[in-house]
């Protein structure tokens, strides 16, 4: 029997379900969030409402669940839960619980857009020059190119916007009464890209799970393709010893006229791993295998290669 621990589970039904799937009732799946409207909650076996994240007590409130609920695998939806968890760490594995995190030091960089640069050149990877609109505002000399602005710490696309020219950048950066949390960055022309980086428990690197992005609704990719692992697997192991992460993170990159260039490092699960699992893919599977020391199907690390899908034609089961 194995239990498991959904952290902040909002929207992510759709994960709930495939973690239920894969325990295939030898366990029960737990999910908390302090919104009493998550839907995940009711996708659940078992649902929690969760003290606030910056609660003083929300850590022992953890502990106490796992312990109730003999949780050995514990993983959250949001990055900066994990990164309370991860202070923990050693007290849920005295209750025989592991944690699917990543290291704090880590987990700090990616939160940042302005320094997630930093695991970039650690994997020899490129990242966008990257300016706050409060440096933007003060800069003498910028180049002349179309721009992206987004939050600074931003989930997804929440707040971003574009801009055709330079001085239309200015004239935002002089408008912005917060600039130090917002980052601006020129525009780069390529193909988008979007990549689970998987490790097992241990944070050793095992594959990458890659869509190309054909189209984006509302912040998110709408419609892609699934792509051979061999095509990004370099970069997947070089980026997996910078992050030493168990589980998946899912980042986002672009290839252009230049090469392959860093967009974005989100350190859980994405919504686009649902294409991935249209695919074929079962990372739940395999993180319930890789816990209890049986066997995996190598096919769930091996999602089907050239399959395109479109996230409406998926209904409501995997909505994020």
């Amino acid at each position: 029997m194995l239990n498991i621990l959904i952290s902040c589970a909002g929207r992510q039904t759709g994960l709930v379900r495939a973690f239920q799937a894969a325990l295939a009732g030898n366990g029960r799946v737990v999910a908390t969030d302090h919104d009493p409207d998550a839907p995940a909650l009711a996708a659940a076996d078992h649902s929690e409402l969760a003290p606030a994240i910056d609660d003083p007590g929300y850590l022992d409130w953890v502990l106490d669940q796992c312990a109730r609920f003999e949780i050995g695998l514990l993983l959250s939806f949001v990055e900066v839960d994990t990164l309370r968890l991860e202070t923990i760490r050693a007290e849920l594995a005295a209750l025989g619980c592991v944690l699917i995190g990543t290291p704090s030091d880590v987990i700090e960089l990616a939160e940042d857009k302005l320094r997630t640069g930093a695991l970039a050149t650690a994997a020899n990877l490129a990242y966008p020059d990257t300016w706050t609109l409060r440096d933007i505002a003060g800069a003498e000399a910028l180049p002349e190119t179309p721009w992206i602005v987004k939050a600074r710490r931003g989930r997804g696309s929440r707040g971003l916007r574009t801009h055709a020219t330079t001085a239309a950048l200015r004239a935002d950066a002089a408008n912005e009464t917060h600039g130090d949390a917002w980052i601006a960055q020129p525009a780069i022309s390529g193909t988008h890209f979007s990549i689970d980086v998987v490790n097992d428990l241990d944070g050793t690197f095992q594959t990458v799970f890659i869509r190309e992005k054909h189209e984006m609704r509302n912040g998110e990719a709408a419609r892609t393709t699934t792509i051979d692992a061999a095509r990004f697997a370099e970069l997947g192991a070089a980026l997996a010893a910078v992050t030493r992460h168990q589980g998946c993170i899912d980042i986002d990159i672009i290839e252009g006229e230049d090469g392959i260039t860093l967009l974005d490092v989100n350190l859980r699960f994405g919504g686009a791993y649902i294409f991935s699992h249209a695919a074929g893919a079962n990372l739940p599977a395999a993180l319930v295998a890789w816990r209890n020391r049986t066997p995996l199907d190598p096919a769930w690390l091996r999602p089907r290669p050239g399959v395109t899908t479109d996230r409406a034609d998926l209904g409501t089961v995997f909505s994020t």
